[in-house]
C-alpha cells in the first residue's frame, strides 16, 4: 500500500492518496487463522496510543475452502484460481488438466503461451514430488500443442538452472580463494569472519582480495563487512 502511494506522489498525480482495499489471497495447506486487522499483529497497545496506530482491515480469500462452483470469471482468472486452490491437493494433476481445458478457451495463442509458461514455472517451484514429465503426460491428454510448449519451457528452465549453477559455482570459488588468501596471511580465519565473508557478493569479495596486502590484522576485515551492510 505504501509503495502504491509513494508511486502516485512520484508520478505527480495530485496531493491526495488513492483509496486502497487490501486483499489477501491464501492457498496454504492449513486454514487461515491470522487476525483481519493490522493491530491484531501488534501486542500490548496502550489505550492512550491506540489512536496513533495506522490500523486497517483486509479481506481474506482462503481458496482452500472454495469449491468448483465458486471458481468463476474469465479464462485466465479461472486457471489462476484453480491452480492456486489445488496446488497442495493429492489430486492436483486432475485439477491441472481441468485448468488446461479452461486455458484452451483463450483466443490469443501468444498470450496463452506466456500465461502457460507462468503457470508451469509456478507449479515447478511450489509443488514438491512432481516432475516435468508428470506434467507433460497430463498435458498431452488435453493438447499435443501444449505438451510441446511444456517441453520447450522445461528446456528453458533447465538452461536457467545451469546458468544459476555456474554463477553459484563462481561465487563459491571466489569465497574459497579469499579464505585461502586470508589464512595464508594471518595463519587462521575465525569462524565469525568466515561466516560474514560468505554473506558478501562477488564485487565485495574482489575488493577484499585486492586490499588484502594492505591489511595488518585480521580485524581490519570488519571495515569491509560494515561497508557491505
Amino acid at each position: 500500500m505504501i509503495k502504491i502511494w509513494e508511486l502516485k506522489f512520484k508520478q505527480g498525480q495530485g496531493d491526495k492518496l488513492p483509496l486502497i482495499i487490501p486483499l489477501v489471497i491464501y492457498h496454504g495447506q492449513t486454514e487461515w487463522n491470522i487476525g483481519l486487522k493490522l493491530s491484531d499483529l501488534l501486542e500490548n497497545i496502550p489505550e492512550a496510543v491506540k489512536k496513533y496506530v495506522p490500523d486497517y482491515q483486509y479481506l481474506p480469500y482462503d481458496l482452500s475452502n472454495y469449491d468448483d462452483e465458486k471458481i468463476k470469471g474469465g479464462a485466465k482468472l479461472r486457471v489462476f484460481l484453480e491452480i492456486l486452490r489445488s496446488i497442495f491437493r493429492e489430486d492436483f494433476v486432475e485439477c491441472f488438466k481441468r485448468a488446461l481445458i479452461v486455458l484452451e478457451e483463450l483466443e490469443e495463442k501468444e498470450t496463452g503461451m506466456e500465461y502457460f509458461e507462468t503457470i508451469v514455472r509456478y507449479i515447478m517451484n511450489a509443488k514438491e514430488n512432481l516432475s516435468v514429465y508428470d506434467l507433460q503426460r497430463a498435458t498431452e491428454e488435453i493438447s499435443s500443442e501444449r505438451s510441446e510448449e511444456l517441453m520447450t519451457i522445461a528446456e528453458k528452465l533447465k538452461e536457467e538452472g545451469r546458468q544459476e549453477g555456474r554463477q553459484e559455482g563462481r561465487q563459491e570459488g571466489m569465497i574459497e580463494l579469499v579464505e585461502k588468501q586470508l589464512i595464508s596471511k594471518f595463519k587462521s580465519l575465525p569462524k565469525d569472519k568466515r561466516e560474514k565473508l560468505r554473506q558478501l557478493d562477488k564485487t565485495e569479495l574482489e575488493v577484499i582480495a585486492t586490499k588484502l596486502f594492505e591489511m595488518e590484522t585480521i580485524e581490519e576485515l570488519e571495515e569491509y563487512f560494515d561497508k557491505s551492510k
